[in-house]
């Protein structure tokens, strides 16, 4: 494979010519998918292997990851962009580097630098055909890439984690008052309150959830019950407040899962 006589960017893109071809024969929405997938390996020489997080089974181990982007519609999916992943240690190894057949320009990225890159290559060709983008809690606890896909007008729905801190209504920047003790402020705050998601579900009812078929399956229809409402994320760098949307699913097992949207207001659960 180090020394294959293939060039994989003309094989991807014919991959997703065809992919892409398919798809609007479906007459259905189409989504890309950010993703990544492990493999576990037992030596030391593949291409930027390491102790890493491997999806294929749960947990840290020794093996390779790659960041993957797909395209899906209906029933159909099919991974169009896909880049190893380099762990921080590759960078200065050249003799590793050498044999593994790495080119000098490749360097160590964060997994979501990576993520985002694909995410525009493909939304800037397929614009017109896209409904979002879709990702897991991996990206979707990064504020900046959602601040940066936000000003990119490119439509997602990422997970996050159940200990996000949202606003429920938009904060303004004010300078608190004084209350006679310690130190006067000097410096704006927000002027509401943060919430973090799982104690916002604590007060939702079974009237709050929307029963949604969403998608057939091997043992049938999967189905699942949906929350939706308009919240702000704080984005640090820029000093400004994010308007998303909060969606949460609860699965007939239980199972919760929370994710924050960007999309066209008239856009539904």
């Amino acid at each position: 494979l180090t020394a294959s006589p293939w060039d994989y960017t003309r094989l991807m893109k014919e991959i997703l010519n065809r992919c892409i071809t398919l798809l609007r024969t479906q007459k259905k929405c189409i989504y890309i998918l950010l993703d990544e997938v492990g493999y576990r390996k037992k030596g030391n020489h593949s291409a930027c292997v390491g102790q890493q997080y491997l999806g294929c089974i749960g947990k840290n181990d020794n093996g390779q990851v790659a960041v993957t982007a797909a395209l899906s519609s209906g029933d159909f999916y099919c991974p169009v962009d896909i880049e190893l992943f380099m762990p921080k240690d590759w960078d200065n190894d050249t003799q590793r580097r050498e044999r593994a057949g790495i080119p000098c320009n490749k360097k160590h990225e964060s997994k979501t630098v990576m993520g985002l890159r694909m995410i525009k290559k493909l939304y800037k060709k397929l614009s017109g055909d896209i409904e979002c983008v879709v990702f897991d809690a991996l990206y979707g606890i990064n504020v900046d890439l959602l601040w940066q896909l936000m000003n990119k007008e490119i439509p997602f729905a990422g997970d996050v984690r159940e200990n996000l801190s949202i606003y429920l209504s938009k904060p303004s920047w004010k300078l608190p008052a004084y209350s006679g003790q310690g130190r006067r402020f000097t410096k704006a705050h927000p002027d509401k309150k943060l919430i973090q998601v799982r104690n916002y579900l604590k007060n939702l009812t079974s009237k709050d959830f929307t029963l949604l078929t969403i998608r057939n399956r091997t043992k049938g229809v999967l189905q699942a019950r949906y929350h939706m409402r308009k919240v702000w994320v704080h984005h640090h760098p820029s000093k400004t407040f994010l308007a998303l949307h909060l969606l949460i699913r609860k699965d007939a097992d239980g199972n919760v899962k929370y994710s924050l949207g960007f999309f066209n207001e008239k856009v539904t659960m």
